[in-house]
């Protein structure tokens, strides 16, 4: 009996190993990462731009310079990696007045002008789910 346990648990430990070894590589080249590193939100309430500074990138995120994301109610609006070494695109000196939003990436100035569409029978992802809500609560 001892001589056949000492194949078999150094063959399950190898195995198990060596699947442990390949998950790791497989989630560090092919996998997606994406950690907010900072976020600040421009605005009040359901009107709120939200700037954020993440990594964003497919495989092993080494030496990644950071993206920048500007988001309005569940849209990105502007995404821009930096290039390496360098101090721009990053977005900033964001303002926001509930309808004008302007910023700044270090290449260019941006002004975007966000109204109600004119269609306004659609409604909107967020007034889809919070219609969707309420008629779950009254049943």
């Amino acid at each position: 009996m001892k001589p056949v346990l000492r194949l078999i648990v150094p063959a399950v430990v190898t195995l198990a190993v060596g699947f442990g070894l390949g998950r790791c590589h497989g989630v560090l080249t092919r996998g997606f990462h994406y950690e907010i590193r900072d976020a600040k939100t421009y605005g009040a309430g359901r009107d709120a731009v939200e700037w954020r500074y993440v990594t964003k990138s497919v495989g092993l995120a080494f030496l990644d310079p950071g993206t920048t994301e500007l988001e309005y109610r569940g849209r990105l609006l502007f995404s821009a990696q930096r290039a390496f070494q360098e101090n721009h695109p990053y977005a900033h000196d964001v303002q926001f007045d509930g309808e004008i939003l302007q910023w700044d990436d270090g290449e260019f100035a941006y002004v975007l002008t966000i109204r109600p569409s004119r269609n306004e029978a659609t409604p909107t992802a967020e007034d889809r789910g919070e219609t969707l809500l309420g008629e779950l609560q009254e049943k």
